[in-house]
């Protein structure tokens, strides 16, 4: 949806810096990208974490982990892959997720779940999340770039707008859901 790259997005938090543009994350070329390597994907998590974005919901399909004894109180385990940074179900759904993995005394494989990934491309990020990812990087590194409390307290709220934005726009979803079609929480009949 954007064309734009990890290293677009990480010059755009610099451009709401006033600080020079990198040119490459990998290799990382000079001291802003080496900072940038770290902070990008996990920044990328924490604000894909946070709300529902509709540009990167999925729907997974787990496999039970046949290790995983049925004398347990919840019967299935299922492995969620390393990518998944947030599951998304109805209210109500009978699961636990703990680590990696959901527990679950309800089904066979497998088991489909509606999720959010952190392995997407980003010429595919809505454009108002790219905003707010922009706006979080700003935010996180401004100090350290400007060494100055103006810069953090603008890039902060930039932050704050970008999210309102996104808000208002209907770029993520708000509060408990009904379970799209091939979810568990459609297989309890819920």
């Amino acid at each position: 949806m954007t064309d734009l790259t990890d290293v677009d997005i990480c010059n755009l938090a610099m451009g709401l810096l006033g600080a020079t543009k990198i040119t490459s994350l990998s290799p990382p070329v000079g001291g802003k990208a080496k900072d940038l390597v770290t902070i990008y994907p996990q920044r990328l998590k924490a604000e894909l974490r946070k709300r529902r974005w509709r540009f990167a919901l999925s729907t997974d399909e787990l496999t039970a982990d046949g290790s995983w004894a049925s004398a347990n109180p919840r019967a299935y385990r299922y492995i969620l892959n390393n990518a998944v940074v947030r599951v998304t179900v109805a209210k109500g759904s009978d699961w636990v997720l703990r680590g990696n993995f959901i527990y679950t005394d309800c089904f066979e494989s497998p088991l489909y779940a509606q999720v959010i990934r952190s392995d997407l491309d980003p010429a595919l990020f809505d454009p108002l999340f790219v905003d707010v990812l922009a706006a979080s990087i700003a935010s996180f590194m401004a100090e350290d770039v400007t060494q100055s409390n103006t810069k953090k307290a603008d890039a902060k709220q930039s932050y704050a707008d970008a999210v309102k934005i996104a808000g208002a726009a209907n770029a993520f979803e708000l509060g408990p859901q009904e379970a799209p079609l091939g979810t568990w929480a459609q297989q309890l009949g819920g």
